[in-house]
Order: structure tokens, then sequence, then C-alpha cells
């Protein structure tokens, strides 16, 4: 009789056990495998988005290049180089020009209102080679995603890039009105090239045609630096106005602190900010004049009104 209760207790027993070990191993390696995909998923997805701002930050960018070529519009250098810096030589051809990070002050000079985030992404940094004489300038982006390569027929160009700080892998996007002539690949080079090339007598550093960008090359990133630039006060400084400015205060900036001190001379007074760190200029540093030019109106019918002799009839005086 005990026997066979013992039997009964055991059989009760084993109906009320749980998984077993090697049960739990397999659930949990399928909730692994599935979270990595999610992660890998949404990783893609944030990635892409992030390359679709840069794509359109570079295509902005070089849209306000063309405008400028076909306006005449002077491309302000000067906050990344003190004039011409780079030289491309091929075996019948040579171009002198301008490379360099883009910032602020490029980007209003050709007329793109951008901010500190249109060209620091906290990735990699927008570079740019422009090249007056010849009229051609192309736009660098960095993208972190190889599928938008496959997708964005728009791009004359992605190039594998090695990023030295974490050794992955990023595509290069160019951008701009220039096409490899066989002597000269790109107008853009190695970030990393361009920092360890020396300086000429001349203030520019020479390239052969061939060692800028190259499809399939590598590139190692040189980590974004947000270059500060102080304030600057806009052409709008030292013009004559009717009424308040508020157009092309700041050359560098935005206009803070403006005041109307009510007189002609300095009527108005304003100061600009720094970016990235940049010193701000004092308030009083931008300043404009009231124009209180005269208009007169002469009568030139000599038979109809009193002033027919040719005398003023009335003078206005602006405002």
């Amino acid at each position: 009789m005990a026997i066979t209760i013992k039997k009964q207790t055991k059989k009760a027993y084993s109906s009320l056990s749980g998984f077993t070990l090697v049960e739990l191993i397999v659930v949990i390696s399928i909730l692994a495998i599935l979270g990595t995909i999610a992660f890998i998923s949404a990783s893609g997805y944030l990635s892409s988005s992030r390359d679709s701002k840069r794509i359109s930050n570079a295509a902005l960018i070089a849209k306000g290049f063309d405008i400028a070529f076909a306006a005449g519009t002077f491309v302000n250098t000067s906050k990344t180089s003190t004039g011409y810096n780079i030289s491309l030589v091929g075996s019948g051809l040579t171009m002198t020009g301008y490379y360099g990070i883009i910032n602020d002050t490029l980007l209003q000079s050709i007329k793109v209102m951008g901010n500190d985030t249109a060209v620091y992404d906290g990735f990699q940094e927008y570079r740019y080679g422009y090249f007056p004489n010849e009229k051609k300038y192309q736009v660098l982006a960095t993208l972190e995603n190889p599928e938008n390569a496959k997708s964005a027929f728009i791009l004359p160009s992605f190039v594998s890039q090695a990023f030295a700080a974490s050794g992955a892998v990023g595509y290069a996007f160019i951008k701009g009105n220039f096409t490899a002539t066989g002597e000269i690949n790109n107008l853009v080079v190695d970030a990393a090239a361009w920092d360890t090339e020396p300086i000429g007598a001349d203030g520019i550093k020479t390239f052969s045609g061939t060692e800028t960008i190259v499809m399939g090359g590598t590139l190692a990133l040189v980590p974004p630096t947000n270059v500060p630039e102080d304030g600057s006060c806009g052409t709008a400084n030292g013009q004559l106005f009717t009424v308040t400015p508020t157009n092309n205060l700041c050359a560098v900036g935005t206009s803070t602190g403006m005041l109307d001190n009510g007189w002609v001379v300095n009527k108005w007074t304003w100061g600009c900010t720094g970016v990235n760190g940049g010193v701000d200029t004092s308030i009083t540093s931008c300043k404009a004049d009231l124009d209180t030019s005269v208009n007169c109106v002469f009568d030139t019918d000599p038979v109809n009104g009193k002033f027919g002799d040719g005398t003023t009839n009335y003078c206005t005086f602006a405002p």
C-alpha cells in the first residue's frame, strides 16, 4: 500500500514541473535574436534619416553655389582661407582655388541661411572645393548607411570612407558641377591628407589631381570641429535708412541690442553675436544713419502754375 501512495505522489509532482534548462536557453536565445534584429532595424532607420538630412543639406549648399555663380555673387571664404589655398595639378591642367570646412560665413554669402546644426551634425563636417576661375565647385558630406548609396540616384558619386575614430565604414557624398577630367578626379581631398600636406611658399597646398577622392577609395575622417567665428557687422552697417533696418544686420551671428538713439548720425546701433564660442561684438559696433536727403520736385510746365519758371515747386525731407 505504501508503494502505491509513493508512485501517485511522484506522478502528481511531475505534472507540476516547469520549463527545463534547455527550454529556457532556447527561449532566451530566440528573444535575444529578435531584440538584435529590432535594434539593427531601428539603427538603420535612424541612420537613414540622418543621411537624408545630410543629402538635403549638401544639395541646398550646392544650389547656393549655382545661384551665386549665375548672379556673379561673391563667395566669402575668408573664414576658411585667407586666399587661394589649394592647387590641383594634372598633366595638362592646373586648378587653383579654395578648400575648407563649410561654415556660416560661407553659407550667408551664397544666401543659404543655415545654422550650426546644418553645418556640424556631430558625425562629420561638410567640406568644399571651390575654383572661381573655372566656376567649378564640389560639396562633400559623409553618410552612415551604405544602402543610401544604392537609392540616392541623384548623387554623382559615393566613396567608401573609413573612420579613424571608430573604424566604421561610411560613404562620402559629393555634389557639385565638376565632372572628372581623367587628370583630376574630384575637387575635394582626404581631410587627413589635407592636414598633413605642407604649405608651399605661396601659401598653397598642391595635390596631384589623382590624389583627390577616388571612387572606392578610403578616407580618414577628421572629427568635426565647431569652428569659432566672432560676430561681425553685415552690409547694413554704415548705410542710410528712413526706418529701422532689419535686413543684413550681421555677416556672422545674429543681431542684438538694436537701439534707436534718436539722432541723425548713428541713429541706430546694434551688435552681433559670435557663433560656436566666438566673441560677440559690442552692442554699438554696428551703426546706421538716418537718411535726411532732400527730394525736390520742379514744375517743368512754363504755363501751368505759379512756379512755371522752373523754380522748385516743393521739397520733401526723408523720412
